[in-house]
């Protein structure tokens, strides 16, 4: 996702197979609750390490609330600053009651942003009622709404549920007097035509359960950064037990190139759990003041020595004298005067 600065963040979710009651049960104090330690570290995808993060996800239940989260399937919520580029993640949950440990790999891609042509984020699937007027540092937080995570690039759910969705549209910069960023609205309003196609994995289009939807979508309510976010909600009512791809299409008559985002949509038969609940750091482990200093790590990595320094000096006007920002800043200054030849030889 991108902030009102074109500024990229990755939100994840780290999902269970199945119910496990062991992460609620009895904390040092006594009190019932739950207690996990997150690390992640981020790579390049040559596996240059760029930076960890170590978070503790921890909380009380009441006692109706522990009976419930026990039947219930718990993912571990995250989000890391990123510029764009290609890295590997390495994921390990710890349930602090027990002390098991999960390790899991995957991949992230960032894209670069298309000035000419039309963009969009990954989809979401979301529960319950969205929170308006949410800190930065939140994950699955966008335009200041905090999502309930259900399901990102994959979601479970019962046949005949709601699909609720929601995911970032990137308008083109082509045109940027057809912006104006103060009142959110386009100068000369435009129309995104949005297709949703879900059907099953692994049978011929013939005959098949489909969902099959379009959607005119006005543009207007984006942010200074050209971001639009929208929400779509499908039916399932008519879809069998089954694996899905939903497709999401997006075009627009200015833009030469359509948009794409997919989701494995898995469909399942009502004996099995598909509710859950989740978990997240407080924001005041890692305050999204900071965000651009790991941007700023990604970006030197990738060898992006211009916008690693953009960083840098991002945060120093957050926090002037930042040690860690200063001694990054002064050793790419460094680096590039090393580069510049000598005009006297």
């Amino acid at each position: 996702m991108r902030d009102d600065h074109g500024q990229n963040t990755v939100n994840f979710l780290l999902r269970y197979q199945r119910p496990d009651p062991s992460l609620i049960g009895v904390l040092p104090n006594k009190a019932t609750g739950y207690s996990m330690t997150l690390k992640t570290r981020v790579t390049t995808a040559s596996g240059k390490a760029i930076y960890e993060r170590d978070e503790q996800l921890g909380g009380t239940v009441s006692a109706a609330g522990a009976a419930a989260g026990k039947e219930k399937i718990f993912a571990a919520e995250g989000r890391l600053p990123l510029v764009p580029g290609n890295y590997s993640l390495e994921t390990v949950l710890t349930n602090n009651l027990t002390h098991d440990s999960t390790r899991t790999l995957g991949k992230v891609t960032v894209p670069a942003p298309r000035p000419d042509n039309l963009g969009v984020s990954g989809l979401m699937v979301y529960r319950d009622t969205p929170l308006a007027h949410v800190r930065a540092g939140v994950p699955f937080t966008l335009a200041g709404v905090r999502f309930d995570p259900r399901g990102e690039q994959t979601v479970e759910i019962h046949a005949g549920e709601q699909l609720p969705l929601v995911y970032q549209i990137w308008l083109p910069q082509r045109e940027p007097k057809a912006l104006t960023p103060s009142t959110g609205v386009a100068s000369s309003p435009k129309v995104i035509h949005v297709h949703y196609l879900m059907g099953q994995v692994n049978q011929s289009a013939v005959g098949q359960n489909r969902v099959n939807e379009d959607e005119e979508l006005e543009v207007k309510n984006f942010d200074r950064a050209g971001n639009l976010l929208n929400g779509h909600t499908l039916s399932t009512a008519e879809l069998a037990p089954g694996t899905y791809r939903l497709v999401v299409t997006l075009s627009e008559s200015g833009s030469p190139q359509p948009a794409y985002a997919t989701m494995i949509v898995r469909i399942l038969p009502s004996e099995t759990p598909v509710m859950m609940w989740s978990a997240y750091s407080s924001d005041n482990q890692h305050p999204a003041s900071l965000d651009d200093l790991y941007r700023g790590l990604a970006a030197d990595a990738q060898g992006d020595i211009p916008e690693a320094e953009a960083c840098y000096k991002r945060v120093l006007v957050l926090h002037p004298g930042l040690k860690d920002a200063q001694l990054r800043l002064d050793a790419l200054s460094r680096t590039v005067s090393q580069r510049i030849p000598d005009a006297r030889h």
